[in-house]
């Protein structure tokens, strides 16, 4: 039994009461749970964004079957270096030398999330593999690829489920899991991109990815 101020109540009956706040608790979800849920913002300074984004799915610059999905993430393009900031809070789960040369890939694991912000110029040399970063953290700078105009600048970003590998998630279409701030602006992006294959792909989430938000 157990004493409350009106008096005693059985240790049963408080028993059960706890183990029902549990299972409200988990049915929640929360970001360390595989049925967890995130809310992501757009990686850069709101005042600094992009001029143009290259969509999930697309498989003209990424054709199949070499990229058996088509492009796997978001490229965002400046005319000129940005800061590249944290989506989200989580941890640094890995630092590595890009696929292309002078790039780095960085990844963040965020509850059952990982989000990576691959083909950059530089990272900031304060992560460490293991450090816990808040979101809007700054991550890095874009690339300038070899033989593009003297102000380019792009990255890629992968979002999608943790998969245990420090850069490349399970990934899903990040449309869905922005805040709605950052969903507009993300809208207002891609519908001031100048591409010429945007009839072909008229949607951020493209192919494959499109729907791909779970």
């Amino acid at each position: 039994m157990a004493w409350t101020p009106q008096g005693r109540v059985p240790t049963s009956i408080l028993i059960f009461a706890a183990g029902l706040f549990v299972i409200i608790a988990c049915n929640k979800g929360s970001p360390s749970d595989p049925g967890g849920s995130i809310v992501i913002l757009v990686p850069f300074d709101r005042g600094d964004s992009p001029y143009g984004l290259i969509p999930m799915g697309e498989t003209v610059y990424h054709p199949k079957p070499q990229n058996p999905l088509g492009h796997p993430g978001i490229d965002f393009q400046w005319n000129h270096a940005a800061r590249i900031l944290a989506s989200a809070g989580g941890t640094v789960v890995g630092i590595e030398k890009g696929s292309w040369p002078d790039t780095w890939d960085v990844g963040v694991r965020s509850g059952s999330f990982l989000i990576s912000y691959t083909e950059l110029e530089s990272y900031n040399p304060d992560l460490q593999v293991g450090k816990e970063i808040a979101a809007g953290t700054l991550i890095g700078t874009p690339w300038h690829p070899t033989g593009t105009h003297a102000g380019y600048r792009m990255i890629h970003l992968n979002f999608g489920y943790d998969t245990g590998h420090q850069i490349y998630p399970d990934r899903l279409c990040p449309m869905s899991y922005f805040d709605s701030d950052s969903r507009v602006l993300m809208e207002t992006i891609w519908a001031s991109t100048v591409w010429e294959y945007k009839s072909q792909f008229p949607d951020i989430c493209s192919g494959d990815y499109k729907g791909k938000d779970q």
